[in-house]
C-alpha cells in the first residue's frame, strides 16, 4: 500500500500561494487563506489539476470527510459546496460529518498531468531551516516548563521524545537545504 503524502499548493493569479490541499491518499484536507475564499480558486484547482493528478495513480475513487463538529458550520458548508461543485457525491451524512466520494471515471478524458517540483531560493531555504529550528527550540522550552511544573512523568518524557524527533527532523531539513544549494552551485 502506498502511504506517500502529497501537498498541492494553490496560487492566485498574481502567483502568490493562497492555499493548500493535503492528499492523505484516503482523504483530502484543504485550507484557503481567508481573503481568497469564495473566489473559486480551490474549486478550479481541484477540478482542473489536483483531482486529475490524483487519479493518475490508478485509484478508483477519492474520498473526503467533512467534519462539522471539528470545523464548525460555516467551514463545513463552504467545504461541502466546493466538494459538490467539483463532482463529489454524498455517501454518508449525519449531523456530525459527511463522507463524500468521487469516481475516477469523471477524469478519464483529462490529459496526463506531470507534477512540477520547483526549486527553493536561498532566502526560502534559510527561512525553512530557521522555522524548523524555532519549532525545535519551542518544543524543548515547553518540555522544560512542563518538567519544572509537573516533575518527571511519562507524559513529559513523551513530549521530550517528540522534541528530540523534531530536532532530528530539523537536522535532516538543514542537510536537504544544504544539498539543494550545493547541487545548484555544481550545475552553475
Amino acid at each position: 500500500m502506498d502511504i506517500s503524502r502529497t501537498f498541492y499548493f494553490i496560487k492566485n493569479t498574481e502567483g502568490n500561494y493562497i492555499g493548500i490541499v493535503y492528499n492523505m491518499n484516503g482523504d483530502l484536507h484543504w485550507l484557503i487563506l481567508p481573503n481568497y475564499r469564495g473566489k473559486g480558486l480551490l474549486t478550479n484547482a481541484l477540478s482542473k489539476t489536483i483531482l486529475p493528478h490524483i487519479f493518475q495513480d490508478n485509484r478508483k475513487e477519492q474520498r473526503i470527510t467533512i467534519d462539522r463538529e471539528r470545523i464548525g458550520d460555516l467551514y463545513y458548508l463552504a467545504s461541502l459546496k466546493v466538494a459538490l461543485a467539483v463532482g463529489f457525491t454524498i455517501k454518508e451524512n449525519n449531523a456530525r460529518r459527511t463522507e463524500l466520494t468521487i469516481e475516477r471515471s469523471k477524469f478519464e478524458k483529462v490529459p496526463f498531468i506531470d507534477g512540477i517540483n520547483t526549486s527553493l531560493s536561498d532566502n526560502r531555504k534559510n527561512k525553512i531551516v530557521d522555522k524548523a529550528r524555532e519549532i525545535t527550540f519551542e518544543l524543548f522550552k515547553i518540555t522544560s516548563e512542563l518538567e519544572m511544573k509537573k516533575g518527571f512523568t511519562y507524559e513529559v518524557e513523551e513530549v521530550k521524545t517528540i522534541a528530540e524527533s523534531v530536532k532530528k527532523a530539523t537536522d535532516i531539513i538543514y542537510d536537504i537545504c544544504w544539498y539543494i544549494k550545493k547541487s545548484n552551485q555544481d550545475i552553475a
